[in-house]
């Protein structure tokens, strides 16, 4: 048999990656327009600041000629005396929090991780090398952290715009999941951008101003908790200081739309620039593939964040984020794909859009039909093109420094190092739950849900000498029975979901919350309106509730006897062994959790009442009739929540825990909430529900893996993946099951 080829070695891949660059992007011109939109763009921009700070002016100028003008209101008695005193209260108080936005320091954010040349020689060759032949300025540093992205920026702001004193950031996840010709293209993309010198520098100042003015509009802090808080103690002054404040941050948000609306142009069209330099470099053909591949790569960020948020709630984080991107992104499924790739192919630019759609950028790089100045050929070690991993000297303990860093800048400093394990266990821990959840919803058909509790018994009756024939007869029963639960339960499922859209409905009608009707599927916006549809939706239910329930009834002596086959059948197969050693310590808890089924769904339907008040807290802090609901709603849900703590008792979580043994209670929420604090009771809520829920279906999950192996020992095959769910015509609201 023939060898594997032998991986390149270190100087074999710095000669074929620097010996791939066949030349240098000619200079890429830009039409008189761009420089026409330059100049317009950047006397708008900077007139909006000086809109801004000539409020100030005004406001501060008013507040005084108040004070001067109208001091005789003081000889008035109590009435001239408020009538003067309250302008300068609210006035002054208004030039306080309008001043307080240009000294508010930035957010802290994930600090990265600085590279040394001597530490990664290729990697900054390799950047020396595309900057030269972009004709850009080489970054000063270089750093690194853990998104899917890389840009290039001045090192220290607008301090650094006079020079070219540059800084580079690569995303590790960026880097394991392309080619080094796909890289080099990223990177000719952002040094491209510098390669136009005053586009740049503008679209710096651009962004800039746009971002400060979004944090001027939307950013609270603790100054205005202080001023809600005052309002109780001061009323009508600090009301007034409210109004005043509501009109100016109204006044500041139509900037903030122009501002942007003014900018978009220019920016997409600077994205096209430097998208040219990319497609020179790299080639159009691997500009389309690098651009799919990233939006890859980014749904692959995401599901891996949503796998570590459940594996941190058993105290265990993956110790190499970027290799659980990449892993995430190779398991992706063709489905998955081609959603992907109808995702890129459908989206349109929109006006108030900074970049174009994808498919615009695409074929601006396909017009200009480039081979690409950058060819390293095949350089992994059986002949495949490789990751721009290679380009580091020890990818792998960087990937792991930036992803401690990136955990401790989310989760704080509970997050050390013995909270990390080999991301190849918590890849396969994932598998197997995964295998668990495609196991229930085949061996169901797609019917497993919260909304019914499967009856199972523990201990389960024992297996009899026509056991395997048995379970053929109830399998057969329940196949025929399918098709028409099938859609009942779907009937059920929409009706369920409509009723919790109307509980949220009526919570807002409560709080005298104005919305559209049409969002809650409802003619007009209605108290007797919404509580007719309640019943209507509640009767319904109750005529397909029998039948559902006697479903899960024979779905449940299906599963019973499947497992009571598999306990006992020989222990000479391995696997079934050990299927039928997680069946026997899931039953006990998944059965003890399913008479806990009704309390989480009242529990889900108190936070979404309660997510939907609090969706429409801003702005209304002094709406009385929505606080009242608010404290109401609240203490719906701190019940709800308390219910259900309390039903957990002492029940062991089922699963091996980063801590040792715990109990369910303390994994799903170690304390209750505090009572006033609507954050901890929101929080607790969700926490309950997405934590017992989560055990819930792995224990299913666990359950239908062995039964699945029951079915094939009595000669029946798995059945095959249920039906996808047709689209309906609502989505489900936040916090429905």
């Amino acid at each position: 048999m023939d060898k594997a080829p032998a991986p390149p070695s270190t100087q074999d891949i710095r000669t074929r990656v620097l010996g791939g660059f066949q030349g240098n992007v000619p200079p890429i011109p830009v039409g008189p327009l761009y420089h026409v939109g330059l100049a317009v763009v950047a006397f708008a921009m900077i007139l909006l600041p000086v809109i801004y700070v000539g409020l100030i002016g005004l406001a501060a100028w008013a507040v005084r000629w108040h004070a001067v003008e109208h001091t005789g209101l003081l000889k008035a008695g109590r009435v001239g005396f408020f009538v003067y005193i309250a302008p300068l209260i609210g006035g002054g108080i208004m030039v306080l929090f309008m001043i307080k936005p240009i000294f508010a320091g930035r957010p802290k954010r994930e600090r990265p991780l600085k590279l040394k040349p001597e530490n990664e020689p290729l990697l900054f060759d390799f950047v020396r090398r595309i900057c030269l032949a972009v004709g850009a300025p080489v970054p000063r540093e270089i750093h690194v952290d853990s998104d899917v992205n890389a840009s290039a920026g001045f090192r220290h702001g607008i301090w650094s715009m006079a020079g070219s004193d540059l800084v580079l950031t690569i995303g590790l996840p960026l880097a394991a999941g392309l080619t080094p010709q796909q890289f080099a293209g990223v990177l000719a993309h952002e040094f491209g951008h510098f390669a136009q010198g005053a586009g740049m520098r503008l679209s710096f100042v651009v962004r800039s101003i746009n971002h400060w003015f979004a944090r001027v509009v939307y950013e609270r802090d603790a100054w205005d908790a202080h001023l809600a808080a005052w309002t109780g103690e001061l009323g009508v002054l600090v009301l007034l200081a409210h109004l005043f404040l509501w009109v100016t941050r109204r006044i500041l948000w139509c900037l903030m739309i122009a501002g942007h609306a003014i900018s978009c142009f220019l920016l997409r069209q600077m994205e096209f620039d430097a998208d040219r330099y990319e497609a020179w470099l790299a080639g159009s053909d691997c500009f389309e593939a690098t651009m799919r591949r990233i939006t890859a790569l980014g749904a692959s960020h995401q599901i891996a964040l949503g796998r570590l948020s459940d594996a941190w709630a058993e105290g265990r984080l993956a110790d190499n984020l970027p290799a659980m991107v990449n892993a995430t992104f190779q398991g992706l499924s063709p489905d998955v794909l081609k959603k992907i790739d109808k995702h890129i192919a459908e989206t349109e630019t929109g006006l108030m859009q900074t970049h174009p759609a994808d498919k615009d950028r695409i074929a601006n790089a396909r017009r200009l039909g480039q081979p690409g100045l950058f060819q390293p050929g095949p350089l992994g070690g059986n002949g495949a093109e490789g990751s721009a991993a290679m380009l580091f000297s020890n990818f792998a303990e960087l990937a792991k420094l930036a992803t401690l860093r990136f955990y401790k800048a989310n989760l704080g400093e509970k997050v050390q190092k013995e909270s990390l394990f080999p991301t190849e266990e918590m890849m396969g821990r994932h598998n197997i739950q995964e295998q668990g959840q495609k196991a229930a919803q085949r061996f169901m058909q797609g019917t497993a849900s919260p909304l019914f509790a499967l009856p199972l018994s523990n201990p389960l009756p024992p297996a009899g000498p026509d056991a395997a024939q048995q379970l053929a007869d109830l399998r057969a029963r329940w196949m025929e029975h399918l098709p028409k639960m099938r859609e009942s339960f779907r009937r059920y499922d929409r009706s369920d979901t409509r009723t919790v859209h109307l509980l949220q409905a009526r919570a807002l009608l409560a709080a005298k919350i104005s919305f559209d009707p049409k969002s809650f599927k409802l003619p007009f916006a209605d108290l007797g309106n919404v509580n007719e549809k309640r019943r209507l939706e509640r009767e319904d239910r109750e005529r397909l509730e029998p039948e559902l329930r006697a479903f899960y009834t024979l779905t449940a002596q299906r599963m019973a006897a499947a497992l009571a086959l598999l306990a006992a059948a020989p222990p000479d197969d391995p696997e079934r062994a050990r299927l039928a050693a997680d069946a026997a310590r899931a039953l006990p808890p998944f059965v003890a959790l399913c008479p806990l089924l009704p309390e989480l769904l009242k529990l889900r339907d108190t936070n979404a009442a309660l997510v939907a008040l609090v969706q429409h807290l801003e702005g209304q802090e002094q709406n009385q009739d929505l606080i009242r609901t608010l404290r109401l709603e609240m203490g719906n849900a701190n019940r709800a929540v308390t219910d259900v703590f309390n039903r957990l008792g002492e029940m062991a979580y089922p699963f091996e825990h980063a801590k040792g043994p715990v109990t369910l209670r303390v994994h799903a929420l170690e304390k209750l909430p505090d009572t006033e604090n609507l954050g901890e009771v929101l929080d607790a809520g969700h926490r309950l529900l997405d934590r017992v829920y989560t055990v819930h279906f792995r224990l299913l999950g666990q359950l239908a893996l062995a039964a699945e192996a029951a079915e094939r020992l009595a000669g029946l095959e798995p059945l095959p993946d249920p039906p996808p769910k047709p689209d309906e015509d609502e989505e489900k609201c936040d916090g429905a099951a």
